[in-house]
């Protein structure tokens, strides 16, 4: 939907018009272009700095820097972990159900 929205077009008019390759060379172009330099958004957070320094009880150690927005990409472990343990659940039952179908019996441990 990233790329719909910066292309300005239907979700299903991407999907129809962009391949594989080209979609996965928009999705790196998009990360980069979040962080890259516009101007815009120096002059968003001069003004944020000259509001914040209003109240600052040291208005010099404001900086505008401080108010320039980094983004990163997240990494979700805990899909990781959870998709580990799924893999891990299906193996046991896989191998419970081949030794039942051998009429091997499962040892207690």
């Amino acid at each position: 939907m990233m790329l719909a929205s910066h292309l300005h077009m239907s979700l299903a008019a991407v999907m129809a018009e962009t391949s594989t390759a080209h979609f996965f060379l928009w999705i790196e172009y998009l990360k980069t272009d979040a962080n890259r330099f516009k101007p815009e958004n120096y002059y968003l957070a001069q003004i944020a700095a000259e509001i914040r320094r209003t109240i600052a009880k040291d208005p010099k150690s404001v900086s505008t820097n401080d108010f320039i927005l980094n983004f990163t990409e997240k990494k979700d472990t805990k899909t990781v972990e959870s998709n580990e343990d799924i893999k891990e659940e299906r193996t046991k039952k896989s191998k419970g159900k081949w030794l039942s179908m051998l009429g091997i019996k499962k040892k207690d441990r």
